[in-house]
């Protein structure tokens, strides 16, 4: 599957979650949290066209992933975020260039208890990229962009 192609199907599954009314919450370690960061600000702003801001949380803001893992653990970083703020019908995204991160499962087993939609980013296992992670950042982050012009087309298209 191409990344043009996967950037299509995730701006398909976030335009029926916010069709639905319901919201986006996105998530990442490392740079994948300034990835997440971002994903959220091109949501909540636009990527290139204008339209109506769309409902996204980050679920990577320093302060409380910090203050989770100091009074609880790491590992529980963003699933009980998806616990307090995620619903049935929202979608988790998750950025992770392993696809290992105990928080990132966790928040995912969470995501799936709570029958969310999942949209989760991971580095296939038969290609190229391996354990290169910065090349698979840069994979997400066009996947991401991709989508978001996607998004940007859809709801500046609709908003007339």
């Amino acid at each position: 599957m191409s990344a043009k192609i996967e950037g299509k199907a995730v701006a398909e599954i976030l335009i029926d979650v916010f069709d639905s009314g319901h919201k986006v919450l996105i998530c990442g370690n490392g740079g994948s949290s300034a990835e997440a960061d971002h994903f959220v600000g091109e949501l909540l702003g636009h990527y290139k066209l204008n339209r109506k801001p769309l409902p996204a949380i980050s679920l990577s803001h320093f302060a409380t992933v910090s203050a989770i893992g100091n009074d609880e653990c790491f590992d529980n970083v963003f699933s009980r975020q998806v616990e307090a703020l995620g619903n049935r019908g929202d979608c988790l995204v998750c950025l992770s260039t392993s696809g290992k991160s105990p928080n990132i499962i966790k928040a995912v087993a969470t995501a799936i208890k709570k029958k969310m939609v999942l949209c989760v980013f991971i580095p296939r296992q038969d290609n190229e990229i391996g354990d290169r992670f910065g090349a698979c950042q840069e994979r997400h982050l066009k996947v991401i962009h991709q989508a978001c012009e996607i998004i940007d087309k859809h709801y500046a298209k609709n908003s007339r």
